[in-house]
């Protein structure tokens, strides 16, 4: 079973590989705020906010991550949940390669 920490570290490291794409992981003890993303970072000059779960152990957003992703999503950056590597891949690739929005979130 994958854990939260392990599907980060492999997204961070798969995005920290792609050119032009720099991500940072928000520590839990120092977000400040409920519900903040796990990841912030940029691909392309367009900013992006991703909260990492685990499908194995039934994980979702809460209601205060599904606001915040919200409220990135409105001010223009790519803003999601992600339960691996494949989901940021495809996402990413439907927002910057091929100059889509994407209007749902993965809850």
């Amino acid at each position: 079973m994958a854990l939260e920490t392990t599907i980060t570290t492999a997204i961070v490291e798969y995005l920290n590989g792609l050119p032009h794409c720099v991500v940072e992981k928000i520590p839990a003890d120092s977000r400040g705020k409920i519900g903040r993303s796990d990841l912030s970072g940029c691909i392309n000059g367009r900013a992006f906010r991703i909260e990492v779960k685990s499908k194995e152990h039934n994980n979702k957003p809460t209601k205060a991550q599904q606001l915040n992703l919200k409220k990135w999503s409105r001010a223009g950056a790519i803003a999601f949940s992600a339960y691996s590597v494949e989901d940021v891949r495809y996402v990413l690739t439907k927002c910057v390669c091929n100059n889509h929005e994407y209007v749902g979130h993965k809850y």
